[in-house]
């Protein structure tokens, strides 16, 4: 990884810890696992979580890497979506760190006469979509869009959320909500910040 790199894997973690501790700094959750997530080694993982916990932002309770949130890491984060254009001391811009990886379980067929194929969402896809939704929702009240459209964008989130929070997510309908999102989003192109999430949202949709 590059310095942007770090970075951000840096953010995704700390991000993603305050996301299932519900900033609870006695919750202790697993760091591979959250790693694991994002696509990471766990050399890679155990890298973030040293640099995290000697800036004083997560600590590391047990000896396989069960990561708590501080004080400090809940302050850092929450100043990261409560302004995600701007970069803190820590992070680049939280809009910019979107999990856009590998096209991992992407069909590709050709010349395929009579073939059928069937995907899921599988854990990177959550991971990256989580990661979108959630830095969407931090800009939603800077993107200049009516109440209707923001009443709409708001269900077209919750309907990609929860289907993320289902045991059996159905691309299908993750995939219909992120138009209907790419669509709201286009109706404010001249908003710089919604601008930028039209790139987004259709980077996202090309993972699927």
């Amino acid at each position: 990884m590059d310095l942007e790199q770090k970075k951000a894997a840096r953010y995704k973690l700390l991000h993603r810890l305050y996301q299932l501790s519900d900033g609870d700094e006695n919750d202790i959750e697993p760091a591979f696992d959250i790693g694991k997530e994002h696509g990471w080694t766990k050399e890679e993982t155990y890298k973030i979580v040293q640099y995290l916990d000697g800036e004083g932002l997560l600590k590391e309770w047990t000896l396989n890497a069960g990561i708590g949130i501080t004080h400090e890491g809940v302050v850092q984060i929450e100043k990261a979506l409560s302004d995600p254009t701007s970069a803190t001391q820590y992070f680049p811009p939280a809009a910019n760190i979107i999990l856009i990886g590998q096209a991992i379980n992407s069909p590709i067929q050709q010349a395929s006469p009579g073939s059928t194929q069937t995907t899921s969402v599988i854990t990177n896809d959550v991971a990256m979509i989580k990661d979108f939704t959630s830095a969407l929702v931090a800009v939603i009240d800077q993107l200049g869009l009516s109440d209707a459209m923001n009443t709409d964008l708001r269900a077209e989130i919750n309907t990609t959320d929860s289907q993320l929070n289902s045991s059996k997510p159905k691309k299908s309908i993750i995939k219909t909500s992120l138009t209907s999102i790419l669509d709201i989003l286009r109706s404010a192109a001249a908003n710089v910040t919604a601008s930028m999430f039209i790139e987004k949202t259709s980077d996202v949709l090309a993972q699927l």
